[in-house]
């Protein structure tokens, strides 16, 4: 089975690197089965398309504002994903994690 770990994010702003540092540190500091992906998705938005390709799990670490003080944890599930970030709005030219995940289920390859 393929497990990808998906880490999304800017670096250049502050806790919105989140994603990517949590792969980067994973990296650094585990040994992980070689069916295990790290992948620092950054901010490559549709691009992450190609890196979901045969993967059947994924893990995604990302920031966001959700009510909670700093530092609180989140756990999406399945359509709870789609679900939480419908409400979040973007500018037109960005493509997020949301559209993503939303065209890997269009396209059949939502893992």
């Amino acid at each position: 089975m393929k497990i990808a770990v998906l880490g999304v994010g800017n670096v250049l702003l502050s806790d919105e690197g989140l994603g990517v540092r949590v792969v980067e540190e994973i990296r650094k500091r585990y040994s992980l089965p070689e069916e295990v992906l790290l992948i620092d998705g950054g901010t490559l938005g549709i691009d992450l398309l190609y890196f979901l390709e045969g993967v059947e799990r994924l893990l995604v670490v990302d920031a966001v504002l959700g009510g909670l003080p700093p530092g609180s944890l989140y756990k999406f599930k399945g359509e709870e994903v789609l679900t939480y970030f419908k409400s979040r709005k973007l500018s037109a030219h960005d493509i997020g994690i949301q559209e993503v995940l939303a065209l890997a289920d269009l396209t059949d390859r939502l893992p």
